[in-house]
């Protein structure tokens, strides 16, 4: 039975009592001592009694025999009937000696393989063993014959296949090796790194060059606990023919987790022309980042330190490579004090040439003080200065700054940014990872950031990338690129205002709408795209204005409402943009609350029509936002014939003129509904365009002289093209239509009404001209209509006698 402990207080108390009852008294004692050492008070008293002793029982039998160097690994999840007991998480498991970088190492490893860790525990004791390795007993440290070891305990992500559980062993048993082989090989590479300095320190370049000098005094301090050593290798330097370096790796010098054996392509270097150049430089040290990752303590690329080995005449004939990590004294150690460093940072305050209690001067050293301690290992002499000085005048004028150096080898490039802090966000960190990775061709990269505060933020990246020395960074297009995405949305779209309407229009456009804009406008529209909307809303006078636009040449059609007040509801507008021949594909509505007025608002639709027209037309653009217009507020009927304003490419007028010939035709009797007329007159954009001509011909006073000729030829051109018309019923539709305006005699349709057009039509027409008006047939018929009446009124004749025969009032 799965007991619980319901007092925390006694659980402990209640696994003693256990583990007495079910073993025997050496067993149990030995059992007792191994939970003092291996159970966590706090975190264990929610686990069940017996799970606790399963897990007990599964590291005693780990504990029970172990080879002397022997790294023991198990990944499993525990089972209650094969184990004893559960745990919803996997189990990882490591018996070995104890050394540093076990649980870090093993950590980062699980990170990186994307597992996540929710507990650990790794006590340390003594063990006596026998000489075949079998578990004696714990023992007090010092005793003889006692080893020193650790039982790490992992719960990880649950891994259900065998498979992954066996590749999480796998590579900790390798993570494990180049730990053990870092630390057992740790005191050879110190001597080596001592042989080195030794060797240095009594060739000519030393005695000759200060840097050099100051490199083997570097050389010494990082042997003294500033590097974490974890690989060394040793290689010979001979000239080929070509006069190019080729290094030979010198068999048995490996060291750390740079141990035999070693793969082919890394025993033989040829070098080419730049990296045979940099061996030939006359600095002894070279400073820099490998391209291997180490899987010691962190998973970073490892810190390299490479030191020439020249003869009496100062070639080159081997370099001793050094692979580990910085340690917390490299970092934290005032940079007075650390070799090559100081003499670097002594001649860049002296050639600045500013007396200490400038402020300029205290800028300059506060800003060596707080730079990268990596870069100032790394980078030339000639490098800082250009690097720190170009900081120094960012700093004074608080502006964006740029600065790359590329690495020695080649094979990443480090980019230091200043940016202003409070335009320093992770978006703004990632938009400019991206521009990098674009730019220097990287196919990865690293980042730090120091925020202190200043006004100006330090970020620093690491690009990976090929042949870095070779690709000619322009950091003026750099710093361009990078600017442009530091700007924040708010701080372009004020930029753009002022480059659009000058200094004080700008200002005052920000003012008044900049920060009043919604997150999901900022979201859905460039700063420019702001410019153009916000120059229509300032000058808004009439309850809304309208855009028919395309943001892209090959993009969708898109349709925006601006307005004040009171928002129109989607309801009412739908229908009206259906009903002119487009398809809503969306709709996103935008509340601004501009500063000091009342509320604006923004409807932006994105469309989609079967008609192809072209946007750059502007008439079109105009006809269509002006029949939309005109249709909400009421000035135009809501159907179908609006969709000719694309179709047919007309006026909203001339809509109205179709519109009030088919009412006209309809109270005739025509056997047709007005949906199919509708229909009918949408298939044949080029009759109604036709008839539209023949209509301004006879009637609009400023035509042209000839028009009644004129007049003929239309009329003869409609019916030719009528001849092509393939459906019977559309074609007598157009025939009425045509009919109808040879029978017009006169229209007010070009009168005007203090400078715009009347709010009605009307037209007399010939009725006894119309065959299939219905009997008796007046002389004459004055049709008015208008989207709130229609009205027929008949003459008998030419004195005005007559009647009402229908209306809808």
């Amino acid at each position: 039975m799965d007991t619980r402990p319901h007092n925390n207080t006694h659980w402990l108390e209640q696994l003693r009592q256990l583990i007495i009852d079910r073993h025997s008294e050496t067993e149990a004692e030995q059992l007792l001592q191994l939970a003092s050492k291996v159970l966590r008070p706090k975190q264990d008293a929610s686990t069940s009694i017996n799970s606790l002793h399963g897990s007990l029982l599964s590291a005693w039998d780990n504990l029970a025999r172990r080879d002397p160097k022997e790294t023991k690994v198990r990944v499993y999840n525990p089972d209650p009937i094969r184990d004893g007991w559960q745990c919803q998480h996997t189990v990882v498991e490591i018996l070995m000696d104890d050394m540093p970088f076990i649980v870090a190492s093993c950590v980062t490893e699980l990170i990186r393989q994307g597992v996540r860790v929710y507990s650990q525990t790794y006590p340390i004791f003594s063990v006596l063993r026998d000489d075949s390795g079998a578990f004696q007993g714990f023992a007090e440290p010092g005793e003889n014959g006692v080893g020193t070891e650790t039982l790490v305990r992992f719960e990880i992500d649950h891994q259900v296949a065998e498979e992954d559980l066996a590749h999480v062993e796998k590579r900790l048993r390798s993570v494990l090796n180049d730990v053990r082989c870092a630390v057992e090989d740790w005191q050879a590479m110190l001597d080596r790194v001592r042989e080195a300095a030794d060797w240095c320190e009594q060739s000519e370049a030393c005695r000759t060059c200060e840097d050099n000098r100051e490199a083997v005094e570097l050389l010494r301090w990082l042997a003294d606990e500033a590097f974490l050593f974890i690989g060394f290798r040793y290689y010979r330097a001979e000239k080929t023919d070509a006069g190019l370096y080729r290094l030979h790796y010198e068999p048995g010098t490996g060291l750390g987790s740079f141990r035999e054996p070693v793969s082919e392509i890394h025993k033989v270097f040829d070098l080419d022309e730049h990296l045979s150049r940099q061996l030939e430089s006359p600095g002894l040290l070279v400073l820099t980042k490998s391209s291997v990752r180490s899987t010691v303590r962190q998973h970073s690329h490892f810190d390299y330190v490479g030191v020439k080995k020249v003869d009496a005449s100062g070639a080159v004939i081997g370099e001793w490579r050094f692979f580990g990590l910085y340690a917390s004294k490299a970092y934290d150690a005032p940079i007075t004090q650390i070799p090559l460093i100081r003499r670097h940072v002594s001649k860049l305050l002296e050639m600045s040439q500013l007396p200490s209690d400038t402020h300029g001067y205290k800028a300059l050293r506060h800003l060596i003080w707080t730079f990268p301690r990596e870069e100032l290992l790394q980078a030339t002499f000639e490098q800082l200065r250009d690097t720190i000085y170009g900081m120094l005048d960012c700093v004074e004028r608080r502006q964006l700054g740029v600065f790359v150096r590329p690495d020695t080898y080649g094979r990443f490039i480090n980019v230091l940014m200043l940016i202003p802090r409070d335009q320093y966000n992770t978006d703004v960190r990632v938009r400019v990872q991206e521009i990098l990775l674009r730019q220097l061709q990287g196919h990865s990269a690293e980042f730090g950031v120091h925020l202190s505060d200043q006004p100006l933020a330090l970020v620093q990246f690491t690009i990976h990338c090929q042949n870095a020395h070779r690709l000619g960074v322009e950091r003026t297009l750099l710093q361009r690129l990078v600017a442009d995405a530091v700007e924040s949305w708010h701080d372009q779209l004020h930029r753009a205002l002022i480059e659009a309407h000058g200094e004080a229009d700008g200002n005052r456009l920000f003012s008044r709408f900049g920060r009043q804009l919604p997150a999901a406008y900022r979201e859905d529209h460039r700063p420019s795209e702001a410019v153009a909307d916000l120059r229509v809303l300032d000058g808004l006078k009439a309850p809304l204005t309208t855009q028919l636009y395309r943001p892209d040449k090959a993009g969708p059609l898109r349709f925006k409402v601006l307005g004040r007040g009171r928002t129109l509801a989607l309801s009412d507008v739908l229908p009206i943009l259906e009903h002119l021949g487009v398809r809503v594909l969306d709709a996103t509505p935008y509340q601004i609350a501009a500063a000091g007025d009342a509320a604006f608002w923004i409807l932006d639709f994105g469309l989609a029509s079967e008609s192809e027209f072209d946007l750059g037309q502007a008439q079109l653009r105009t006809q269509f936002q002006e029949t939309f217009i005109r249709t909400y507020f009421g000035e135009l009927e809501d159907d179908r014939f609006n969709q000719l304003v694309l179709r047919a490419g007309i006026s909203y007028r001339q809509i109205a003129l179709l519109r009030a010939l088919c009412k006209y035709l309809l109270q005739l009797g025509l056997p047709f509904s007005q949906h199919y007329i509708e229909q009918a007159l949408s298939r044949n954009p080029d009759i109604c365009r036709q008839l539209l001509a023949l209509f301004g011909a006879r009637f609009d006073p400023e035509a042209p002289p000839g028009s009644k000729a004129l007049s003929q030829l239309l009329g003869d051109d409609i019916l030719a093209a009528l001849e092509k018309v393939d459906n019977l019923d559309e074609d007598r539709i157009l025939r009425y239509y045509l009919g109808a305006v040879r029978a017009m005699l006169r229209t007010n349709y070009y009168q005007s009404d203090e400078g715009s057009d009347k709010g009605y039509l009307s037209f007399k027409l010939n009725t006894r001209a119309l065959p299939f008006a219905p009997e008796p047939r007046p002389a004459f018929e004055i049709f008015v209509y208008a989207p709130w009446v229609e009205g027929v009124h008949l003459r008998a004749g030419a004195i005005a006698r007559g009647g009402l025969r229908w209306s809808d009032r």
